[in-house]
């Protein structure tokens, strides 16, 4: 692989190097170091570096790397730039777990990744006709991997509560889950006489469902930084119910320069409930509540649905290729 790389680097004579998972990171690094001193490597963190930190200091963890520390700071002393998307990519700079020297000379700036959202000719399959939920119904979607920890039962729980709350009995409610994994089929078999619960399974655009949603939801217990759904939520111009973790709170700003300073009392683009503690899924109840709030206040969902497109300007294409 070294040697492949060396000759890619000569032959197509590389300027400079964009990197973006520790393990390529960490190769590029080497082989820069060891031939090519003056080609400058950008790397850009999005989660990994923090993970692996994590998996680190759980001994016999599956996930461990060994001499993570001692790898970390030989790779991050070849590294030129870093292009950062939230505040807690950084935490692996700290003293506490590189040495100053391996980071003094790095640029860090952070840098969304920008999206060029469209919808395709699939669109029409996904209406609330082709769907058969009625116009008046309040529409929740959730767009996330398969796994447990995206919070999809979370959400069906709450989705539960809300079905059984007479102040709302008048309007059917509906949810769309957009996903594919072995675990939302165990879901899909355990929910499949709720007609108003929609798999859609796996969907290439997922921005193509967005026009028959209300409100889309992250319940996560992972450590995101700054998701994509929460991203595809803002350019369709809908409000998003997220727990509080990673960029997502500076996602939600309408304000259009991300390294402004948080006002956390700042209107957003949606309604943030509490990261769960380790292990332990997202609040269904806080969850039950702010999708509550949305179904009762329509006059709220009304300004979130505006301040969603003004935020998801910071996410515009033009804007991340000129950072």
């Amino acid at each position: 692989m070294a040697n492949n790389l060396r000759d890619v680097l000569l032959t197509n004579r590389i300027d400079v190097v964009s990197s973006n998972l520790f393990k390529s990171d960490e190769l590029m690094a080497q082989v820069l170091a060891a031939d090519f001193p003056h080609i400058p490597l950008i790397v850009t963190m999005h989660g990994d570096y923090e993970q692996f930190w994590e998996f680190y200091q759980v001994p016999k963890g599956n996930y461990r790397l060994p001499n993570y520390p001692a790898r970390l700071a030989k790779t991050l002393s070849r590294v030129t730039a870093i292009a950062y998307l939230a505040d807690q990519n950084l935490q692996v700079l700290s003293p506490t777990v590189v040495p100053p020297s391996a980071t003094a000379h790095l640029i860090c700036r952070r840098i969304y990744n920008g999206m060029e959202g469209r919808y395709s000719p699939q669109a029409a399959i996904y209406s609330r006709a082709a769907l058969k939920i009625e116009e008046s119904a309040f529409v929740v979607g959730m767009v996330a991997r398969g796994v447990p920890e995206k919070g999809w039962q979370p959400l069906l729980t709450a989705y539960e509560k809300l079905r059984c709350d007479e102040a709302l009995a008048t309007r059917a409610v509906h949810v769309l889950l957009i996903g594919s994994s072995p675990f939302l089929d165990a879901l899909k078999q355990q929910y499949h006489q709720d007609k108003n619960i929609h798999f859609l399974g796996y969907v290439a655009n997922p921005i193509d469902c967005m026009a028959a949603i209300d409100v889309g939801v992250l319940p996560s217990s992972l450590k995101e930084s700054l998701p994509n759904s929460i991203t595809e939520y803002l350019f369709s111009g809908l409000p998003a119910i997220s727990t509080d973790v990673g960029e997502v709170r500076n996602m939600l700003r309408p304000e259009l320069d991300v390294n402004t300073p948080v006002d956390s009392m700042a209107e957003k683009a949606g309604i943030l409930i509490d990261f769960p503690a380790a292990k332990q899924a997202a609040d269904a109840e806080q969850l039950y509540e702010a999708l509550r709030r949305y179904m009762l206040e329509p006059a709220l969902l009304e300004r979130h649905r505006e301040l969603a497109h003004l935020a998801f300007r910071k996410f515009s294409m033009s804007r991340c290729v000129a950072a």
